[in-house]
């Protein structure tokens, strides 16, 4: 289970939800959004919405937003029906410098099940503004252990990926219903919406769930 206390609300919503494994440590719910703090700097919003700009590929994109207007938008994709989810690359505006990236194949990013010790490595076509180069980006799951953040303790699984240039090391620590709670051991949960949690969970969410 995701969070360190446990109920029997906690158990009907894992039974309930265990078998969609696509929200498995990266959840795509259109509409859900997290928000995280560094420190006392300003908070930035994660949204997930349905791309309506005409993607490469079908899916939902997780958008990164501030009061001080900085966007990134990182594009996700499931990949079939179990539950892997690609990663195709993302778009920056506002912000110091301007970027965007795509990825020819897609990354494959999240990989079910998430377990200590598994890794795998992805050779790709990156398109950028100024032409295009070939990468290979690695990732490698360990155990993440119990973190706290000021949305509560949540039981991990570290993913960390890598490319060795543009992204030395990136990590996210898992929490498997609500996907990342820690972003690069800095960027920390403070509150959620749309995504029910073994913790946070109300009878209500419950038979919503049961009625899908």
């Amino acid at each position: 289970m995701c969070m360190s206390r446990s109920s029997i609300v906690a158990v009907l919503v894992v039974v309930l939800a265990g078998s969609a494994t696509a929200a498995d440590y990266w959840p795509l719910t259109p509409g859900a959004t997290f928000t995280y703090q560094y420190g006392t700097g300003t908070p930035f919003t994660d949204e997930i919405v349905i791309n309506t700009t005409e993607p490469r590929f079908p899916g939902w994109s997780r958008r990164e937003s501030t009061t001080s207007g900085y966007v990134r938008a990182w594009e996700y994709y499931l990949d079939g029906d179990g539950g892997d989810v690609l990663w195709g690359g993302y778009t920056t505006i506002g912000g110091i410098d301007p970027d965007q990236k795509y990825f020819d194949p897609p990354v494959l990013f999240i990989k079910q099940p998430m377990t200590p010790g598994m890794y795998w490595q992805n050779q790709t076509t990156v398109d950028y503004m100024y032409g295009t180069y070939p990468a290979t980006y690695w990732c490698w799951v360990s155990s993440g252990g119990t973190v706290s953040t000021p949305a509560g303790d949540f039981e991990t699984v570290k993913l960390t990926v890598s490319d060795g240039m543009f992204i030395p090391f990136r990590t996210y620590h898992l929490c498997r219903d609500l996907g990342p709670v820690v972003i690069n051991n800095r960027y920390l949960l403070t509150d959620w919406t749309g995504i029910v949690s073994n913790e946070n969970a109300t009878w209500g969410e419950v038979k919503a769930l049961y009625n899908r």
